[in-house]
C-alpha cells in the first residue's frame, strides 16, 4: 500500500523526465519497491540512494516481529518465503510473473548508491539468492567470500546458537539443521580460517584498492 500511494504522490507531481530518489532505513525499500514496480510506466530514476537499508531483511536474534515486511528470521528461511509478501518479491527470492519486469526497470537505474546498516547482515544461504543479486546490476558487483568451516564457526559463537541448534532448540538453523550453499565463484574469497585477522583485513584493503581506487 505504502509503495502504491509513493507512485501515486510522484505521478501527482507531473514531473517530466527521470526522477532522483533518496530513501533512509525502510524508506529506500519503498524507493526501491517504486523503481521495480512502478518506473517503467511513471517517471524512470536517474539516482536512487539508500542510507541504513535493510534490502536483505532485518533479523535481530532477540526479537520477534514478523509482521515486518522487511523481516527476515534466517533460521526460518523457509516460512520467510511462504509467509513474506513483500521483501520475498522485491528481492525475486521466489518466482512470480514480473520477476523480469522488476529486475529490468533496477537495471533502468543509472545511479544506484546504498550505504549499508550495521543490521543488514541477513543470511543468504542460497547460491541462487546470491545469483539474483548479481543479476540486479550490469556493472560492478563483487561477491566477497568470507569463509569458515562448521567446527570453526561454531568456536566463534559466543551467543551459543549452535549449540541450542544442536539441541533441537532453534529450528532450520543455516548450516545445521537447514542448507548452506557455498559460493560457487565469488570474486574474492578470505579464509578466515587459515590467515589472521589482519592478514584479512589486508586482504580486502588491497582488494578495494585494486579494484575500485580512482
Amino acid at each position: 500500500t505504502q509503495c502504491r500511494l509513493l507512485s501515486e504522490n510522484i505521478e501527482s507531481l507531473g514531473i517530466d523526465g527521470k526522477i532522483n530518489l533518496i530513501g533512509i532505513s525502510q524508506g529506500g525499500l519503498l524507493a526501491r519497491c517504486y523503481v521495480e514496480k512502478y518506473s517503467h510506466k511513471l517517471n524512470q530514476v536517474h539516482s536512487l540512494i539508500s542510507y541504513g537499508t535493510p534490502h536483505m531483511g532485518i533479523f535481530i536474534h532477540f526479537l520477534e516481529i514478523p509482521y515486518l515486511e522487511y523481516w527476515k528470521n534466517p533460521y526460518k528461511y523457509n516460512d520467510y518465503l511462504e509467509t513474506n509478501d513483500f521483501l520475498v518479491y522485491l528481492n525475486n527470492e521466489k518466482y512470480h510473473e514480473n520477476m523480469d519486469l522488476y529486475r529490468m526497470n533496477l537495471m533502468s537505474v543509472d545511479n544506484f548508491a546504498t550505504i549499508w546498516s550495521s543490521i543488514d547482515q541477513v543470511i543468504s544461504p542460497y547460491q541462487s539468492d546470491r545469483d539474483r543479486a548479481r543479476s540486479a546490476t550490469s556493472r560492478n558487483f563483487h561477491e566477497i567470500a568470507v569463509v569458515a568451516d562448521l567446527e570453526t564457526c561454531e568456536t566463534r559463537d559466543p551467543k551459543g546458537h549452535y549449540k541450542r541448534a544442536r539441541a533441537g532448540e532453534i529450528p532450520d538453523f543455516t548450516g545445521v539443521s537447514a542448507p548452506y550453499e557455498k559460493p560457487e565463484n565469488p570474486e574474492l574469497l578470505v579464509d578466515t580460517e587459515s590467515r589472521t585477522v589482519d592478514d584479512c583485513v589486508d586482504l580486502l584493503l588491497k582488494y578495494v584498492q585494486n579494484n575500485f581506487a580512482a
